[in-house]
């Protein structure tokens, strides 16, 4: 499932070879936060990585699909509360022909972290 248009928007992006940071919103209609939870909206953990794979796929220009979480650690609740959200991504490295890894981190405009990640993909 695409996220991107749905549950988040990019409204900002700089990206370079092996490194990559985007300003994102969350939306706080979309049908993920109506049922995750009624009246307290939290961003499921598993959307969180999907954002994390589908700005990765943006940043090297390739279709990518998550292969696996080498480690994630969710810090704090990431709420849709209109405010900016950072993602940066680093270590961005081809592994072989077929297989990328990155570190994500998601954080707010002051830098405190809702969540650090470790994944690879591989390209679709």
């Amino acid at each position: 499932m695409i996220l991107r248009g749905e549950l988040y928007n990019i409204t900002g992006s700089n990206v370079e070879t092996d490194n990559a940071a985007y300003e994102i919103t969350l939306n706080r209609e979309s049908f993920i936060y109506q049922a995750h939870f009624p009246g307290m909206p939290i961003t499921p953990g598993v959307c969180i990585i999907e954002i994390a794979t589908e700005l990765l796929s943006d940043a090297v220009g390739k279709t990518l699909e998550l292969q696996s979480v080498k480690n994630a650690k969710f810090l704090v609740p990431l709420i849709p509360d209109g405010k900016e959200v950072k993602v940066k991504i680093s270590k961005i490295k081809e592994i072989t022909e077929n297989k990328m890894s990155a570190q994500v981190m998601i954080a707010d405009s002051q830098d405190s972290v809702y969540a650090r990640i470790s994944l690879e993909t591989t390209i679709a």
